[in-house]
């Protein structure tokens, strides 16, 4: 069902008479130019980043580790607070 609406955005959005301005970019509607040349700059970042740091398309996600109880004891803990104004009343 989406293909079908963008088939039918595209087709409405390529006669210029469709777009506000009704004048024609490259014999297409102003729109439907925006939208393709914004298209085709975000695959051209895209492939360029790819190149530049390819890792970031390379790697698998994985799991955090789980704490270990080592870990858990280097963390001190938390001294018991009192309660706000106790140190007003002695």
């Amino acid at each position: 069902m989406l293909v079908w609406l963008l088939v039918e955005a595209v087709a409405d959005m390529a006669d210029p008479a469709n777009s506000y301005a009704g004048t024609a970019w490259f014999g297409l509607g102003p729109p439907l130019v925006i939208a393709l040349g914004l298209s085709l700059a975000g695959l051209l970042l895209m492939l360029a980043r790819r190149a530049v740091s390819g890792t970031f398309w390379t790697e698998r996600p994985t799991a955090w580790p789980a704490p270990s109880a080592a870990r858990a004891q280097d963390v001190p803990e938390a001294a018991p607070r009192e309660p706000a104004g106790s140190a007003a009343r002695d």
